[in-house]
């Protein structure tokens, strides 16, 4: 995987410097580590290894939005949790869905769902 694909689209993405995205390592290498887990297709060429590497950084995007969300902005009513920035989830969730679908040929994910983690 190339990571400095990741860190391109991540910093591309969340619009942060290269010196504000580095306190985001670990959620970095920890999407990294999950896109790995899910590649299908056995021998990668160097392109195939580009777009894991920007994958990872679609991934980690999307859990700095959902890390992003502050404490206290949704509640939870049994089984039921409501967001107050559901906007932002949804638009996480459709972001990695469309990634997912774009890399197919590489990668497969079933049951992965983003959600925000209560501290």
């Amino acid at each position: 995987m190339n990571f400095e694909n990741t860190q391109n689209r991540f910093r591309l993405l969340s619009g942060l410097s290269e010196d504000e995205c580095e306190k985001w390592n670990a959620v970095l290498n920890e999407s990294a580590d999950y896109v790995s887990s899910i590649v299908i297709k056995k021998s990668l060429t160097a392109s195939d290894r580009d777009r894991l590497g920007t994958l990872a950084g679609v991934h980690a995007y999307c859990k700095y939005l959902i890390y992003g969300i502050e404490s206290g902005s949704g509640f939870r009513a049994g089984e039921l949790t409501v967001y107050a920035d559901r906007e932002t989830v949804g638009n996480a969730e459709a972001l990695w869905q469309n990634e997912l679908r774009l890399n197919s040929d590489l990668v497969s994910e079933s049951d992965f769902v983003f959600k925000r983690v209560r501290p």
